[in-house]
């Protein structure tokens, strides 16, 4: 029995000296392609709307608000603050963060 014992030990820990490497690695790639992703943009304001989340009755919202601001080539997400700062028809320069090949909106994370 405590052969047995010893040899799963050693196949655990030759799983764990695979994989832990590869988990860290692994991380690290992802948190430099999620750097990658920030980018300063100049962009022209078209519209910006105010979304609430599925929660909304007769005037009565208990959502989560979702600010967009659209411009000629995309729309973003941003927050409150960013969103109450900006003006319809401007151009501000903007940080991003997020990359436009993916099926979700990019985020305004700073305004210059």
């Amino acid at each position: 029995m405590p052969q047995d014992q010893d040899e799963n030990f050693k196949r655990l820990t030759r799983i764990a000296k695979f994989l832990v490497p590869t988990f860290i690695l692994l991380g690290v790639l992802v948190f430099s392609w999620f750097e990658l992703s920030n980018q300063v943009l100049n962009i022209n304001v078209v519209n910006k709307n105010l979304e609430w989340s599925q929660g909304c009755s007769a005037g009565n919202c208990s959502g989560v608000p979702t600010f967009y601001i659209i411009t000629p080539a995309e729309s973003f997400i941003t927050t409150e603050a960013i969103y109450d700062r900006i003006e319809i028809g401007e151009n501000y320069d903007v940080e991003t963060e997020g990359f436009t090949d993916l099926l979700v909106h990019r985020r305004i994370d700073y305004l210059f």
